[in-house]
């Protein structure tokens, strides 16, 4: 039984490192809390529209994109892999970004190198409060906000994405809801992190072990 434990444990541990080495791809959820549609005077208030609240929607050649809601969050865990140097995520807003609809996310990276978060915004100031080190691109096309993220060598496994809509643009919406950041598209391509080369090396041996034992 410990063979057959150690064994689907090297697979596994094979099979991330062979992810590492994939095109890229959306992070693997590990945790989201969606917030409400709502009027800052909490005038209007209730839940997001269900064709918005399909999580699976930030995959690449998925159509729609996932709302945050307002004070929403979603957070991604690649361990025991790591972010690469650059992680892409697109926003939707119908009507194009404009200051009728204007929306904002925190990015939130956590791992070996500590924790850096920065802000970004569909309109005005594309980057708020950066720290950590990371820097990020918007690029505006149509209907679409595109953030780069350039982890600058860094190593994070953990991405949680807080909707801050309200904190930079709640006079907007005093007279019409908001359901938050839209995320159209989220990714980047996984690579292994030192201790994850360490399981490779340990899963192969894992195999051979398991080879070895068969044959006597």
């Amino acid at each position: 039984m410990k063979v057959s434990v150690l064994t689907a444990a090297a697979i596994s541990t094979v099979a991330l490192a062979a992810a590492a080495q994939a095109a890229p791809v959306t992070p693997y959820l590990s945790e989201q809390s969606q917030g409400a549609f709502v009027e800052s005077d909490g005038e209007n208030s209730g839940s997001v529209d269900a064709s918005r609240s399909d999580i699976n929607a930030v995959n690449e050649g998925v159509s729609g994109f996932y709302s945050l809601g307002i004070d929403g969050f979603v957070s991604f865990d690649v361990s025991p892999l790591k972010f690469d140097q650059s992680v892409f995520s697109m926003e939707i807003t119908n009507d194009a970004p404009s200051s009728t609809f204007p929306e904002a996310a925190r990015f939130i990276f956590s791992g070996a190198d500590g924790t850096a978060s920065v802000d970004v915004a569909t309109f005005g100031d594309a980057v708020r409060t950066p720290t950590g080190g990371i820097s990020v691109t918007r690029t505006i096309s149509g209907d679409m906000s595109s953030f780069l993220f350039d982890l600058n060598g860094l190593s994070f496994s953990t991405l949680t994405i807080e909707d801050a809509t309200f904190d930079y643009f709640a006079d907007t919406y005093t007279s019409r809801g908001s359901d938050g950041f839209d995320i159209g598209e989220l990714q980047f391509t996984p690579v292994p992190a030192p201790g994850a080369i360490a399981l490779f090396g340990l899963g192969f041996a894992a195999l051979g072990l398991r080879r070895r034992r068969r044959a006597a």
